[in-house]
């Protein structure tokens, strides 16, 4: 994404509903198993079969929504019954640790639209590309440091 133009593109047109379901299931599934939204598979997968940038953090984020729905339900029903859990959690689901994250997000949510509605589709390529490497600079730190 860095490097690339916004005119960048795998191929002429989007694939077929089988290779799009086999995709979903693949973002779906890295997403969950690295602890990170789908927007981090899913914009940059957009973007390189043509989607505007804009349009590719939208979608991606709509799709976050979801799978962070089935990753909760999944956290609510592995975490039942079991012991040690904090205070005032459903399942894994700590709902102190939710309500500190949901309130700054609904703040700052409408400003990082704003934002990014008023970049150019090249800045905010290259943003989310120095994005996408911070985290993967991140999971590297934590991989061979053994730091969460």
């Amino acid at each position: 994404m860095f490097f690339t133009g916004s005119d960048f593109k795998l191929t002429k047109e989007f694939p077929g509903s089988g290779v799009k379901s086999v995709m979903a299931v693949l973002i779906g599934t890295l997403s969950t198993m690295m602890g990170l939204t789908g927007g981090s598979f899913t914009t940059p997968t957009l973007t390189a079969f043509g989607y505007p940038i804009h349009r590719s953090i939208a979608v991606a984020t709509a799709g976050g929504f979801f799978i962070s729905i089935v990753g909760a339900a999944g956290s609510y029903i592995n975490g039942i019954g079991i012991a040690g859990r904090p205070d005032f959690s459903l399942g894994y689901i700590d709902i102190t640790a939710v309500i500190v994250m949901v309130i700054p997000i609904i703040i700052m949510a409408p400003q990082g639209v704003r934002l990014a509605n008023h970049l150019s589709k090249e800045r905010l390529r290259k943003i989310f590309a120095i994005f996408l490497f911070l985290v993967a600079l991140d999971m590297l730190r934590a991989l061979y440091f053994n730091m969460v």
